[in-house]
Formats: structure tokens, C-alpha cells, sequence
């Protein structure tokens, strides 16, 4: 559950610990070239003492069958030999050498030691993370376009005429992983048909639950908190969270000069730069309830919850990068 933004807009200004925040930026995952070499040893051995052991007894068949006929003692020795080398040679090599499953572990951990850093734009975490999906670094500079769609009104099948679309202007600089991370959400078009959820007069709008089930739990790993380097004042878009580094797809436009938030470790990424007035005046779900809809029931059941319950919620149709510049 995310933070209940509406009871942090009351509570008393306060600052927050930063030591839970591990990153491991020089730690490199392993080289090819480690994890491979190990993987043959145990094999070659393998084999050489299969010949060993075929030669062997190959001989000690030589010495019983001396007695009775040299050429055939010599053929049945020679037989045994080839045979016997044959066999424990295809089971050498059919059995998994132990190098090769450690190699294997390993090479696993370093995927998932690379995939962690991508999602941080470099570090890691100091608390295990779901393998989400990753698009590495984004642009320094975006601009995303949302496109709302209303419902129609109580009676009329008719859906009315979406409103001016919402233009945000994302800035890296602000808050690098926020950044990064809300970028590859917009390009895996996460935020396509979901509900803005929770409205709070004056306050904020939040969204960012799919509404694809499949689609929260694929996206649920946590990113660590940037720091805050710019205030969330109004039209800024800052992601909701439930705790420290517990940042994952929730976002919320805030609609005042929300100062408070700052010390709170809320950090904003972005700035409304047109259709503010359509960001104001989408539908309230739970008029009289800052706590906005049940997020639980919606990120289990998804659309088809949440429009049989909230018939006249808004949605997002589409969110897109319409334009991305990097740092000279």
C-alpha cells in the first residue's frame, strides 16, 4: 500500500534517516572468462581415470587368459580396453560437471546483479528486489503526453470528448532513478487504460496501478529514493511510496504548493507544463475520502473491478515520450 498522501499533508515536517540506503556502484558481476574455465576440469579428470581403470583391467584379464592362448588374451585384453574406455568416456562426458553448474549460479547472480543496477541506474539496493523489466538510462531531458478519457455521464451511453491532453516535462537532473525508472514504465506503456484512482481536492491526484493485474506484479520491485533537489510545488509529479526505497510505478501531480512533502523524502521528477487545468478537474472517485479507492482490490482485480465500482473514474488512454533530448 502506497503512502496515504492525504494524512502526510497533516502530519509535522520531519527528516528522514538516509543510512538505509546501500549503494554498491564499484561491485562488478563476474567475467565470462572466470565462470567458464572451471566447468572442464572435473570432466578431463573424469576421463583420465576411466582409461586408467579400463587399462587396468584390461590387463588383469591379459594375465588369466596367458595361460590358455597369447592372441586371444591379447584380443580380449584389447576389446575390453576400447570398450570399457568408450562407455566411461560417454559417461564422463553426459554427466554436468560440478564447474559448470557453480559457473551457471554464478552467471545467474550476475544477471541479476546487472539487472539491479539497471534498475538504479547503477547501484544496488540494500533489500532483495523483484527481476523487473529494464531500460537502462534515459534521456537527460523528456516530455510525456497523457491522453484522458472520461466516462460517460450518469444515463448517457454517449462518452464525452477527452479533454486537453496533460504535458509533463521530465527533467533527469531532478531525480536520476525516478527518472530512469518512469521512462521505462512509459515505453512498456504500463500507464495505458489505468484509472487515476485517488484525487484530493487541493492537494493531489495520484495513479499508477495497471490496470492489468499481470502488469503490478511484473512491475513491483522498488527502486531506492532519490534526494530531494527540488520542492513539490504545484504541477510537480513526484512518486507515492510507503516507506524509504519503496518507490515502484505510483505517481501523483500535486495541485498546491505541497512543501511539506520535501522533508518527507518526497522527490519530484517532473513539471506540468500544459493541460494543468485538466489535471484539476478529473473525476473524484471517493468525494469526501482522501484515501481515494481500495488499491489492494484495485492492483488484484484491475479494470474490471474498478469500473463496475467507480462507473464515472477517469482513465488514462495513453502516456507517451513525445519528445527526449540528452546533455551536450
Amino acid at each position: 500500500m502506497q503512502c496515504n498522501l492525504a494524512s502526510c499533508w497533516n502530519a509535522r515536517t520531519r527528516d528522514l534517516p538516509r543510512s538505509h540506503v546501500k549503494s554498491h556502484i564499484g561491485h562488478s558481476p563476474p567475467t565470462a572468462a572466470s565462470l567458464r574455465t572451471p566447468s572442464l576440469t572435473p570432466r578431463i579428470l573424469f576421463t583420465c581415470m576411466a582409461f586408467a581403470l579400463s587399462l587396468v583391467l584390461s590387463f588383469v584379464l591379459h594375465l588369466r587368459a596367458c595361460r590358455r592362448d597369447a592372441s586371444l588374451s591379447l584380443m580380449r585384453a584389447a576389446l575390453s580396453l576400447v570398450v570399457l574406455a568408450t562407455v566411461l568416456a560417454v559417461v564422463a562426458l553426459a554427466l554436468p560437471g560440478t564447474g559448470q553448474a557453480e559457473a551457471v549460479q554464478e552467471e545467474r547472480s550476475g544477471l541479476r546483479l546487472r539487472r539491479r543496477r539497471a534498475d538504479i541506474g547503477g547501484g544496488t539496493i540494500g533489500h532483495d528486489t523483484h527481476d523487473a523489466p529494464k531500460c537502462g538510462v534515459g534521456p537527460d531531458m523528456y516530455t510525456l503526453q497523457m491522453k484522458l478519457t472520461l466516462a460517460p455521464a450518469p444515463g448517457n451511453a454517449t462518452r464525452p470528448a477527452p479533454p486537453p491532453p496533460i504535458t509533463i516535462r521530465v527533467n533527469r537532473t531532478w531525480a536520476p532513478l525516478g527518472a530512469d525508472h518512469l521512462f521505462c514504465l512509459v515505453q512498456s506503456r504500463f500507464f495505458d487504460n489505468s484509472a487515476i484512482y485517488r484525487v484530493v481536492p487541493g492537494f493531489v491526484a495520484q495513479f499508477g496501478i495497471a490496470g492489468v493485474p499481470a502488469l503490478n506484479a511484473e512491475w513491483s520491485a522498488p527502486i531506492v529514493d532519490d534526494p530531494v533537489l527540488v520542492s513539490n510545488s504545484r504541477g510537480r509529479l513526484t512518486y507515492a511510496t510507503a516507506g524509504p526505497n519503496t518507490r515502484t510505478t505510483q505517481l501523483f501531480i500535486n495541485y498546491a504548493d505541497n512543501a511539506r512533502l520535501d522533508a518527507m523524502g518526497f522527490a519530484p521528477v517532473g513539471q506540468v507544463v500544459e493541460g494543468m487545468a485538466t489535471a484539476v478537474h478529473v473525476d473524484n472517485p471517493t468525494p469526501g475520502d482522501p484515501n481515494g479507492v481500495a488499491q489492494g482490490k484495485y492492483s488484484k482485480q484491475g479494470n474490471a473491478w474498478i469500473q463496475k465500482a467507480y462507473p464515472e473514474i477517469t482513465m488514462i488512454a495513453s502516456v507517451r515520450v513525445v519528445e527526449s533530448s540528452k546533455a551536450k
